[in-house]
């Protein structure tokens, strides 16, 4: 059962001319931009991160076709601990490129490379442990058996999560990152080289949606986007006195 929208001030109050003019004042450009990935790869939290710089879990329906239309940035978002969310990124990519702008810029961003981490850690842990002497001939046992409970057993919420659980890993990474640049070098359309980030530690967060909005930047000095076409996804800001 689908629940009920609250009601939108924005909707049903006529705009304050002035309010807008301050808050225009703020930037000189403003652009629209939109997350794509499979389920569960963690597009909510990484925005919960960037915008409230906290770790959220809320998941959310698949977007209607309107949600691409007038985006002049995307960031295409896969798990790295997942192969599959990966290999769906073509669709998503393609989505955007028939829905977005004409000029639509595109980011590959790899998630949750936190799990990633604690999984080398542990393993490498549990290597050390039962590395034998030097003059010994002790075998080593497998991992597998005991990865899972040591990576629960170590994990610890981080800053800004509000203790919420996380995912874990228990195979590690799925997707190397000369995997990620290579496809993004060999997409049929243009995509900048794949930012690992960690939406639950906020590692690299901030510089993922910093490095999107330089790009597109960029494509307005080079005139290669118009800010004052409307299918553009750009708005100027309002100008200053």
């Amino acid at each position: 059962m689908m629940r009920q929208r609250r009601s939108s001030t924005a909707s049903t109050n006529p705009s304050d001319p002035a309010q807008e003019q301050e808050l225009g004042g703020m930037y000189d450009y403003l652009a629209k931009i939109i997350l794509l990935g499979p389920s569960g790869c963690g597009k909510s939290c990484l925005l919960h991160r960037f915008i409230k710089n906290e770790w959220r879990t809320e998941r959310f329906r698949s977007v209607a076709r309107s949600y691409y239309r007038g985006a002049a940035g995307a960031v295409l978002v896969y798990d790295v601990s997942s192969l599959a969310s990966f290999n769906a990124l073509p669709t998503f990519l393609a989505d955007a490129r028939a829905l977005g702008s004409p000029r639509l810029a595109v980011l590959l961003a790899g998630n949750k490379a936190d799990l990633a981490d604690e999984y080398n850690e542990a393993e490498q842990q549990q290597h050390h442990q039962y590395a034998p002497a030097p003059s010994a001939a002790t075998s080593t046992p497998p991992l597998s058996s005991s990865l899972a409970s040591s990576l629960a057993s170590s994990y610890s919420p981080a800053p800004g999560s509000n203790g919420l659980p996380a995912t874990l890993a228990l195979h590690g990474r799925e997707v190397p990152p000369d995997l990620a640049t290579s496809w993004s070098a060999s997409a049929c359309t243009p995509v900048a080289v794949a930012v690992e980030v960690s939406s639950l530690s906020g590692t690299n967060v901030a510089e993922l949606f910093d490095r999107l909005a330089r790009i597109i930047l960029a494509k307005i000095e080079l005139g290669e986007v118009d800010p004052g076409d409307p299918a553009s996804g750009i708005q100027y800001g309002a100008p200053q006195e």
